[in-house]
């Protein structure tokens, strides 16, 4: 929204008389001069301003070598002012009404999909913004958390397969293995004239014997001790092996101690929203709480930072601001219609409101144009960034 000069503004101050009135428009005063015709006696006036309770000099004109002053004072609407002529001249204050238009720039250069933007979806996307990031940080560390596990299930299992023969049975497998072999080496025995000698099969049979009980008796570092003298080389390549395999299987073999659960998408309890509260003024104001903000409150007399959308009666978009800088304003200082700082006061930062605003607290009978008829009743939906010091 911006300050606009709508009409010439004018009063005339007579000699020694005070002139007051709460103001219902705004108004700006910008030039202070004598009369065309001046008194025989005329002297030095002074013109003073009175506003919440103290009185101020805003000129003081001389005839003959001041006649008249520049000035740059604003009046706004609801403020008490009395002008008083100290002095024997007669002095005219000149300036301008003040309206307060829709800035039509940020409007024209929005697309048509941006002014065509559904009522319902952009109070939602006011309602939750800024909301949504922190549940898509949760999915993606769900996720990467669910990678991991995955990847440490993998290496578990393969772990598992390779200890499917620790070194201990392999032992064991091992004499089984020259047993079976010496019994392997007495089962081919010679024949004479394709007949077995059975003289040598009963002495054979003894020395089977023997050399069975010997092989039971046996320390296994005996059984062990030609094989091991044929195959150093090969043994010691298998231990540093499985002294790696082992190492590495019981590092990673701990966390499955604990069964790994699936894991579950956290379950975030929406807040409890506060159901819309609707409430009409005796201007004919209707504030509704669309979402209850949780921040400071804005209170008048505050800087506050808002993004709001302007619609007429019939749904058109004649204003908006949704995005880039937020629309700032003090509270209270006629800055803007008196529908929004009747309506803006009280919320809290994060909260969005519905305003429905009658053309007496608008626009009145003149109207915005070309984008606001006359006697228009207009409906903000505002929500409340920031209030600052």
């Amino acid at each position: 929204m911006s300050l606009v000069k709508t009409g010439v503004w004018g009063l005339l101050l007579e000699p020694g008389k005070t002139y007051s009135q709460t103001v219902d428009q705004s108004f700006g005063v910008t030039m202070a001069a004598l009369g065309e015709k001046l008194p025989k006696d005329a002297s030095r006036t002074s013109i003073k301003v009175n506003a919440d309770d103290k009185s101020f000099v805003l000129c003081s004109l001389t005839p003959g070598k001041i006649e008249q002053q520049q000035l740059d004072l604003v009046c706004p609407v609801d403020e008490d002012v009395t002008f008083e002529n100290v002095g024997n001249c007669v002095v005219y204050l000149t300036g301008n009404y003040l309206e307060f238009f829709p800035a039509g720039g940020e409007y024209e250069d929005e697309s048509d999909d941006e002014s065509d933007l559904d009522e319902d979806a952009l109070m939602e996307m006011m309602a939750q913004d800024g909301e949504s990031g922190s549940d898509e940080e949760d999915w993606e560390d769900a996720s990467g958390d669910e990678d991991d596990l995955e990847d440490v299930t993998e290496e578990l299992d393969l772990v598992t397969g390779k200890r499917k023969l620790p070194a201990i049975p392999a032992a064991k497998n091992t004499k089984k293995a020259k047993i079976v072999e010496l019994d392997a080496m007495d089962v081919e025995e010679p024949k004479v004239n394709g007949k077995k000698d059975t003289k040598k099969d009963a002495k054979k049979d003894v020395k089977k014997d023997e050399k069975k009980k010997e092989a039971v008796a046996a320390t296994p570092k005996q059984q062990q001790a030609p094989k091991e003298k044929e195959t150093k080389k090969e043994k010691e390549t298998k231990k540093a092996a499985d002294a790696a395999l082992s190492a590495k299987a019981v590092a990673k073999q701990q966390p499955k101690t604990e069964t790994p659960s699936t894991p579950t998408t956290p379950q975030k309890t929406a807040p409890a929203t506060p159901s819309a509260t609707k409430k009409t003024l005796k201007n004919g104001l209707v504030i509704e709480d669309v979402t209850v903000g949780t921040g400071p409150k804005a209170k008048r007399g505050k800087p506050v930072a808002v993004r709001y959308i302007g619609r007429l009666s019939n749904g058109k978009i004649f204003d908006q601001n949704i995005k880039g800088s937020p629309f700032t304003f003090r509270l209270g200082a006629g800055e803007v219609i008196k529908g929004w700082d009747l309506g803006v006061d009280g919320m809290a930062v994060g909260g969005a409101r519905k305003l429905t605003i009658p053309a007496a607290l608008a626009y009145g009978s003149r109207g915005a144009p070309p984008d606001i008829p006359p006697n228009a009743t207009l409906t903000f939906e505002v929500k409340l960034l920031e209030v600052r010091k």
